[in-house]
């Protein structure tokens, strides 16, 4: 009986930027990195981006990309409170492996997303 549940990288953040600073940094990140993301989805009325991450790691295995899911959760329009949850290609994060790399995916993001804070 071995087995340990392992829970996605999830991260609540606050930034001092509105919603469409957010949505054109994310939108700048995968015009500057296609190889590593690709944006699946987005709604800008209920403030929501997920994003395909794939690591150099993944591309030479032919692995699946992780799910990047950001969302808005509060109501300001000068700052932004946002959830961060990353979950793998087929559905919840399953190892310990894969929780490792998707914090580090979600850490990554988030840095980037607080750059544009002190400008």
């Amino acid at each position: 009986m071995g087995q340990v549940a392992i829970d996605n990288p999830y991260k609540i953040e606050s930034y001092g930027l509105s919603w469409e600073e957010i949505r054109k940094h994310t939108n700048n990140l995968v015009s500057h990195y296609p190889k590593n993301y690709k944006l699946a989805y987005f709604n800008d009325y209920y403030q929501k981006v997920i994003l395909l991450i794939k690591s150099e790691y993944d591309f030479t295995n032919g692995g699946n990309p992780n799910v990047l899911i950001i969302s808005k959760i509060d109501n300001t329009e000068e700052e932004s409170l946002v959830s961060l949850e990353l979950k793998g290609y087929y559905g919840d994060i399953a190892s310990k492996e894969d929780f490792v790399k998707g914090w580090s995916s979600l850490y990554k993001i988030s840095c980037y997303l607080k750059l544009f804070e002190a400008q």
